[in-house]
């Protein structure tokens, strides 16, 4: 079959993207950029205090919170195929190239198969073969991520200890970051000194950070497992810093 044919094109660039992210890792391209990505499902997420379900935000840091979203359902949609993909446990990067890989490579097998049975290519062919380099490619990743969370000890690059990001800078991801005594948290994206974007459950020292607003994590809650955060360059975090 010929490789260079137009049922293979998305397939080809797939791969030229996996070999495009693998080759600019290799050379240290984008460093702390990587997995430089926001999903944003349109639901606003709240975390109360008192709840009993644990969110895993990294290999050793679980927080006891309970979602409040207007979509629950969409909401749970999103962290089940995040939690599919283990995304938030392995480099955003990972995920990206494997899956990439294993859409592209089951692609070209599948259509390959299909013009060697038929001795030709119908057109309904190219949507079966969509559809099963997009599942095929979602199991293979995600396998290959529950291999690659094994092989991570969780004491080296990307685990992170509890309360160790005070300092760093991240951005809100929820619609704002409620008060302290309002017993709720935001989420802020954040990455750690090994370049991992992760994200962490935040409330407001001051002030109230909004989506967007780059945030200080200036304090950290081990009772309750969150971050105390100031919007960077505000009056209120220069205050805190006079103080």
């Amino acid at each position: 079959m010929e490789l260079f044919i137009w049922f293979n094109y998305p397939y080809l660039g797939l791969l030229f993207f996996a070999f495009l992210m693998m080759g600019m890792q290799f050379l240290g391209i984008g460093g702390d950029q990587d997995a430089d990505i926001e999903v944003d499902a349109g639901v606003e997420v709240e975390v109360d205090l008192d709840a009993d379900v644990d969110l895993e935000l990294d290999t050793n840091a679980d927080v006891d919170s309970d979602i409040e979203a207007p979509s629950a359902g969409s909401g749970g949609f999103l962290h089940a195929v995040l939690s599919f993909l283990n995304i938030g446990r392995v480099p955003l990067s990972i995920v990206l190239v494997s899956l990439s890989l294993f859409m592209g490579l089951t692609g070209i097998i599948f259509n390959s198969f299909v013009v060697t049975l038929l001795n030709s290519y119908p057109s309904p062919a190219f949507i079966l073969s969509g559809v099963t380099s997009v599942l095929l490619g979602l199991v293979g990743t995600s396998q290959l991520g529950k291999i690659l969370v094994k092989l991570f000890p969780a004491d080296e690059t990307y685990a992170v200890e509890k309360g160790k990001l005070i300092g760093c800078v991240g951005e809100v991801t929820t619609p704002y970051i409620p008060p302290a005594d309002s017993r709720k948290q935001g989420l802020v994206d954040v990455y750690n000194q090994y370049g991992t974007l992760l994200k962490v459950p935040c409330v407001a020292y001051d002030g109230q950070p909004k989506r967007g607003d780059r945030v200080v994590l200036i304090d950290y809650n081990p009772e309750h497992e969150f971050y105390y955060v100031l919007v960077e360059d505000s009056p209120e975090y220069h205050r805190y810093l006079s103080e």
